[in-house]
């Protein structure tokens, strides 16, 4: 655990004390010259230039280029000499925890997207935001951490018809991800959000999603942040300020600006009402990688992992779904209680399976007497299925209906088809089966191997309780060895054989040398699958080279 503590001394002085937490501790102190106002043009260059260069024109290599020279400029302004001790302690491979504490003149500051000269500075640790706490703030009474009971999610106030589909599909799956833990209201969609709604949804939840428009609103007086409403105005730290019991956790997915971090800022008027963790954004992220982002963060909270855990998970698959040029990674920063993890309440989890028992009894009982088999039963029997993917974090359909994002944990009965849908793949079609005794995932016609880059994999592991799919590139083609008998597949360079009446691969474009071992011969021919191709062993026979690897 390190902690970092960045104070303003003047216009052009800071105080830096970093301190490690270590089996011996250790403190380091500095005073770092800054001129602020020298790189008040750089900083927005950063934070609000390439960011909106990135959202007209998409992922672009040259823009992550300057990106990353600007912000080494800047991390070197920043930490000067200290600079050497954040290198050393920046590992990607093994990222620790970095808690930043900032006053009200420095929350500007990008430290997330601050680059070493190797790496940014979210590669290498795992970034929690604390605020010290404004002059004029009166501290609320300390809020006693309870057991988590209710999730709330709501989105889109304004009624944007853009928003609408992808609003949706981002609340369903978040809320499938949690209704077998937690009490889930809503989703709560469009302009039925009003002011009044909204502070009272706020007021009755344990955790709170929001997804919609952020805007600042310029009304008399100062301007104002916030959630866009119904009526054109803006939820904001003013409505923050009267809700009598907010959330432990509330993630904000919308537009933001790091003027909401500054005193009566929407992000700081939050954590001084009593949130204890707290996800935004410093801009407006594309609507799809948003979706994905969130989801990704809720499926790494339900695995246990600490909201700092799960923010930098999230952030790295992103990366490794869209690309490092794709810069929505940069616009997520994690404020409040790095350490936050959901600790679930006993009586909802009780009350959840009790209710559950009560269905199942009386679902048996109706089976019983339709069908008056055991057979029955079994065929509409609920069981839990863990479901992972590669790639990771793609879709999970179960009839048809959005359950949440790889890693997940489905309900489903042998009767449900379970689909896994992303861009670019084939959609994955899975039910299941009793195999020895066990149900395990089961598809039916899909190839049951992929090969790939010179090497060969199942394209699926099915086993009680877990099923890993590999899905399968759409430009494919599936190359299919039929009428094996007892003989033998080899492919050249790769290790091992694959036995099977029937023998279905999809492969990609590269060119392989086939081996077919029948009695005492081997017979052997390159192959490049341009399309969907069957073969069989008659046709080994006539066309192929025979002894040529005797």
């Amino acid at each position: 655990m390190v902690r970092l503590e960045v104070q303003k001394i003047d216009s052009s002085r800071l105080r830096i004390n970093l301190y490690q937490a270590s089996e011996t501790p250790s403190v380091i102190k500095t005073y770092q010259t800054v001129d602020l106002p020298g790189i008040e043009t750089l900083i927005k260059e950063v934070v609000i230039q390439i960011p909106r260069r990135f959202l007209r024109h998409g992922a672009d290599v040259e823009l992550l280029e300057q990106l990353t020279s600007k912000a080494g400029i800047l991390f070197h302004t920043v930490f000067g000499d200290m600079g050497k001790v954040m290198k050393q302690l920046c590992q990607p491979a093994s990222p620790t925890d970095l808690s930043i504490l900032i006053d009200d003149e420095l929350n500007f500051l990008p430290f997330e997207i601050l680059h070493t000269g190797t790496y940014f500075l979210w590669e290498g640790f795992k970034i929690t935001r604390q605020i010290s706490a404004s002059p004029d703030h009166t501290p609320r009474s300390p809020v006693k951490i309870r057991r988590l009971k209710k999730m709330t999610l709501a989105g889109n106030p304004s009624g944007d018809a853009q928003l609408e589909t992808s609003i949706r599909n981002e609340l369903y799956a978040i809320a499938g991800i949690w209704e077998d833990e937690l009490e889930i209201s809503g989703p709560h969609f469009g302009r039925t959000n009003t002011r009044y709604r909204l502070s009272g949804l706020l007021s009755g939840s344990d955790l709170f999603h929001f997804s919609g428009h952020y805007v600042t609103h310029s009304e008399v007086g100062e301007p104002v942040d916030g959630w866009l409403l119904p009526d054109g105005t803006v939820f904001s730290a003013a409505d923050i300020s009267n809700l009598q019991k907010p959330p432990q956790f509330l993630f904000s997915n919308s537009c933001g600006d790091v003027s909401s971090l500054g005193p009566g800022g929407f992000i700081r008027s939050l954590l001084h009402s009593g949130v204890r963790c707290m996800i935004s954004t410093i801009g407006t992220v594309p609507t799809r990688q948003a979706s994905h982002f969130s989801m990704l963060v809720y499926a790494a909270l339900q695995e246990g992992k600490t909201a700092a855990d799960a923010v930098s998970t999230a952030r790295k698959s992103l990366v490794s779904r869209f690309g490092m040029s794709d810069l929505s990674w940069m616009f997520y920063s994690l404020y409040g209680d790095g350490g936050f993890t959901i600790r679930l309440s006993k009586s909802v989890t009780f009350r959840k399976y009790k209710s559950r028992l009560k269905l199942a009894i009386i679902g048996v009982g109706v089976v019983a007497g339709l069908f008056l088999i055991k057979s029955g039963i079994e065929l509409i029997e609920g069981r839990t299925v863990r479901v992972t993917s590669t790639p990771a974090s793609i879709r999970i359909n179960v009839n048809g209906e959005l359950r949440g994002m790889t890693p997940s944990v489905c309900s489903v009965s042998s009767l449900d088809e379970i689909e896994l849908i992303t861009d670019g793949y084939d959609t994955a079609r899975y039910h299941l089966k009793k195999v020895k005794k066990e149900w395990v995932g089961a598809s039916v016609n899909v190839p049951y191997y992929i090969l790939s880059n010179g090497k060969i994999s199942p394209t699926h592991v099915a086993e009680k309780g877990h099923l890993h799919v590999n899905l399968i590139p759409e430009s494919f083609h599936t190359l299919v060895f039929d009428k094996m008998g007892r003989s033998r597949l080899m492919i050249q360079g790769i290790p091992g054989e694959i036995t099977a009446n029937t023998i279905k691969i999809a492969v990609d474009d590269r060119p392989y040398r086939f081996l077919i071992s029948h009695r005492n011969d081997i017979y052997d021919n390159m192959l490049e699958v341009k399309e969907d191709v069957v073969i069989n062993m008659e046709t080994v026979f006539d066309l192929w080279q025979k002894n040529r690897y005797r």
